[in-house]
């Protein structure tokens, strides 16, 4: 390692800006010369050992490459610099390639390979103390990225709020705006259009101050995508053609997504000339620099519009290729090996926290052992019987009380911690729900909607199919089948829950359940209400409940009754089905998982049931514990 003196330091890191600053002033008018800068800074750098000039240099050099689209020569740098930076252990430059090659696979839709390098360079971060202090909550919001992409919101916008905390308490305003971008999006993502665009108009705001090109980007086109999404589609035009106004090297990938959204606009407008002409230029874009996520959504987008205007042929093709490349970025292996990363992760950082923890435990066990020895040294030629015994009484009276303390304590956690089990274990199933639903409404629904397009452009293109016997009943069928997925998909995922109270959620469960054979009714008398958590838990109670007497009671009608009196909550559900023996042992797990989790809740359940004399459930809970779910 060289061995410099401070005012030596000093010059060498003088001249790094030096060639930096130069480089960055040719990077729009003359690239090859800009890197030929950013090589040299990079080179000094390295040769002294700076790691955060190192770091600084190797970004520009592979932003430089992705501005002019030159992704395999950016891969070809990382891959040399990765091995450079471990071979030297100058971390802070080991972090910037693993966040470039992090943002390589993530562009190319190989999610899990992402996450696999943003938690390493986050897991370096985190070790090794950096001295710039912007590296962690960067590395932070581009971890947030995968998790948005791959549906997991919540997770991504804890880690966006970490990375605002800090970002905000050192007043860095760069980072400051791609976080509030990214939070933006994850909270569009969950339907919290209000909270999204509040961030994203404080982004747009910062960009435009400070004039960051591709923060202004990102802005305008999430925006763009929330006022879509309210149908606002001649605002969403006019942030777009901001966007796509904008003078200056950035990411194409972000004229791709700016491009597709305006022809989503248009389309939605009933402009399918305008809408095609922006969805094609999207797709030939993407399709040129590889752009998985944009080809993907291309493909949805031209599949939807050739299908309303009866252009099947057309239709058909761009759907079948959306479904093969959606199955392919986004399938359950990638969404289950992000998850494992993302486990792996937050294991090992409760792992770290029980080390730090039994070792400050040991030390103060070390510490209350010597101030004992001390004390009995002092005292023991001077304490007189009488006061030994008066301590000695004291110490049991205190060891009494402390006892019940910790043990009133330790009922205390245990109630805590079989409460946090539930919690979790309602998270994981609903997790495994909305998989389950995605995966029929994507897939199976998919499928159908592609056969039922395949049979329209067969029809056009054969007239004479129309009249043959059994046409229309087969296009029936798949209709009412299409009908039944997506209505199984909307029972194992009740969105009605997060934008209404859990009484219109319920009546409409019930309006989706009831049919000729089964009518069932609801009656509610709950004037206070409770958390999301809550009125969730509820909710799928009512679900089990109800979906055994769908699957076995034979009933003709059922009815649900929630009532609060006196600080109790009552759930009743009746049917006059064929009943059972509720003393006989039961085959199915269903009625021992729904008594656990009222059990969890200090809660009653009673079901009463007589052959042929129909079904009785009642279940009560302390309303106060409920709100605390």
């Amino acid at each position: 390692m060289s061995c410099i003196t401070g005012g030596a330091a000093a010059q060498d890191t003088k001249a790094i800006s030096a060639l930096v600053d130069s480089g960055a002033g040719l990077a729009n008018s003359r690239p090859e010369a800009a890197l030929i800068l950013y090589r040299k800074a990079f080179d000094l750098s390295v040769h002294e050992r700076r790691a955060t000039e190192a770091m600084d240099a190797f970004s520009h050099i592979i932003t430089l490459y992705n501005n002019a689209g030159r992704y395999d020569e950016a891969l070809t740098e990382a891959r040399r610099v990765q091995h450079l930076a471990a071979s030297l252990r100058l971390y802070e430059l080991s972090m910037a390639v693993y966040n470039s090659l992090a943002n390589r696979f993530q562009r190319k839709g190989m999610y899990d390979s992402a996450m696999h390098y943003y938690y390493a360079a986050v897991t370096l971060a985190e070790r090794h103390k950096v001295s710039n202090e912007a590296i962690l909550p960067t590395l932070y919001a581009n971890l947030s990225g995968v998790l948005d992409i791959t549906g997991d919101d919540g997770k991504s916008i804890f880690y966006l709020r970490k990375a605002e905390a800090i970002a905000r308490n050192i007043n860095h305003e760069h980072l400051l705006a791609l976080i509030l971008i990214n939070k933006g999006n994850s909270f569009a993502n969950l339907g919290q259009i209000d909270s999204s665009t509040r961030d994203l108009k404080e982004a747009l705001a910062i960009a435009r101050r400070k004039h960051y090109l591709q923060w202004q980007h990102l802005a305008l086109s999430n925006l763009a995508g929330n006022c879509n999404e309210q149908g606002q589609y001649r605002e969403a035009i006019v942030y777009l053609e901001e966007a796509l106004a904008l003078k200056g090297a950035v990411d194409p990938n972000y004229k791709v997504t700016n491009l597709s959204l305006m022809g989503r606009a248009w389309m939605a407008l009933g402009k399918d000339r305008l809408a095609e002409h922006y969805l094609l230029q999207s797709l030939e874009m993407a399709e040129a620099m590889n752009v998985v996520r944009g080809i993907t959504q291309g493909h949805e987008l031209l599949a939807s519009l050739y299908a309303r205007q009866g252009r099947f042929k057309e239709a058909y093709h761009h759907q079948g290729r959306y479904q093969l490349m959606k199955d392919s970025t986004e399938g359950k292996e990638t969404r289950y090996n992000v998850n494992q990363l993302e486990v792996r992760y937050r294991t090992a950082q409760k792992d770290k926290e029980i080390v730090q923890k039994a070792l400050q435990i040991s030390r103060q066990k070390t510490q209350i052992k010597q101030r004992n020895l001390w004390i009995l040294g002092i005292s023991a030629g001077s304490v007189l019987l009488a006061v030994v015994a008066a301590l000695l009484y004291s110490l049991y009276r205190s060891n009494w009380h402390q006892k019940r303390f910790q043990e009133e304590k330790l009922r205390s956690l245990e109630q805590e911690q079989e409460i946090g089990q539930l919690k979790a274990m309602m998270q994981g199933e609903e997790k495994e729900r909305i998989r389950i639903a995605q995966d029929l409404h994507d897939g199976i629904g998919g499928m159908l909607a592609s056969i039922k397009m395949n049979l329209n452009a067969i029809q056009e293109e054969q007239p004479e199919m129309r009249t043959l016997a059994g046409f229309d009943k087969v296009s029936g069928m798949l209709a009412d089948t299409a009908g039944e997925v997506r209505k199984t998909a909307h029972n194992l995922m009740p969105d009605a829950l997060t934008r209404q109270s859990l009484r219109e959620a319920l009546l409409l469960y019930c309006e989706n359940n009831s049919s000729s054979q089964l009518q069932v009714d609801l009656q509610y008398d709950v004037a206070e209400a409770c958390n999301k958590a809550a009125e969730l838990f509820l909710y799928r109670i009512v679900q089990e409940l109800v979906q055994n007497i769908v699957k076995h009671a034979r009933a003709s009608y059922a009815v649900i009754q929630l009532m609060l009196h006196g600080g109790r909550l009552s759930i009743t559900v009746e049917d006059n089905g064929r009943g059972f023996d509720s003393d006989a042992p039961g085959r199915g797990a269903g009625l021992p998982n729904l008594k656990g989790r009222v059990e969890t809740l200090q809660g009653y359940i009673s079901i009463a049931s007589r052959s042929g004399k129909g079904t009785t459930a009642h279940i009560e809970f302390d309303f106060s514990k409920l709100k605390n779910l």
